[in-house]
């Protein structure tokens, strides 16, 4: 596996883990990763815009 693969992965990891805790706590956060990825960072607008 390509070392960015493993970063992505972790990435997706991380968010769902905040994602997790962000509806078990029905907080009014929003998740938010660093990235250049354009599909990622699109991804994460949508989640956001459902929070």
């Amino acid at each position: 596996m390509f070392l960015s693969n493993k970063i992505t992965l972790k990435q997706i990891q991380n968010i769902a883990d905040e994602l997790e805790r962000i509806l078990d706590e029905n907080t009014d956060e929003k998740v938010m990763s660093f990235t250049e990825d354009k599909e990622f960072k699109h991804l994460l607008e949508q989640i956001n815009r459902t929070l």
